[in-house]
């Protein structure tokens, strides 16, 4: 899948509130459905891509996006952990 380069942070703003309006209590958190569409207008840099077909079938790819733009987040593309990192400037 190729990323657009534009970002659309409102489009994707505006499928997480829907998204959440549909929810009724705590209890129904889940996963946020987005369709191919709204992914292919983020920013490429802001989606991690965790594919582990390869060593299972039945799994599909997941997409993940972070949303505290001040936590840096690294993805090892080995395990395909999450871990927090440090940016030093």
């Amino acid at each position: 899948m190729e990323f657009k380069k534009e970002s659309n942070e409102d489009l994707f703003n505006l499928k997480l509130i829907e998204w959440c309006d549909s929810q009724i209590g705590n209890d129904d958190y889940g996963v946020f459905p987005l369709d191919e569409s709204v992914l292919k207008k983020l920013n490429e840099n802001e989606v991690f891509i965790v594919d582990r077909r390869n060593y299972c079938k039945s799994i599909g790819v997941k997409f993940y996006k972070n949303r505290m733009k001040d936590i840096f987040i690294t993805m090892c593309k080995f395990c395909y952990q999450f871990f927090r990192t440090v940016r030093r400037f």
